[in-house]
């Protein structure tokens, strides 16, 4: 789910984490225009994939489901 951050959080039953990452992907994005974002944006972006994808494990083992 790596159109929006978070909404692979979402997707996993995270929502807290969902809304995390997506409030501050979102203030990334602000502070693109005073260059900061240039950085925090894609490092959010890519942290946010790679935790939903290790929850999607995570949920996987505790059901039972090989992946």
């Amino acid at each position: 789910m790596g159109l929006l951050p978070g909404l692979g959080q979402f997707v996993n039953g995270q929502a807290g984490k969902g809304v995390l990452f997506l409030v501050a992907y979102l203030v990334s994005i602000t502070l693109v225009f005073l260059f900061i974002g240039l950085l925090t944006a894609p490092v959010l972006w890519i942290w946010s994939m790679v935790d939903a994808y290790s929850g999607a494990q995570a949920w996987n083992a505790r059901h039972g489901i090989l992946s």
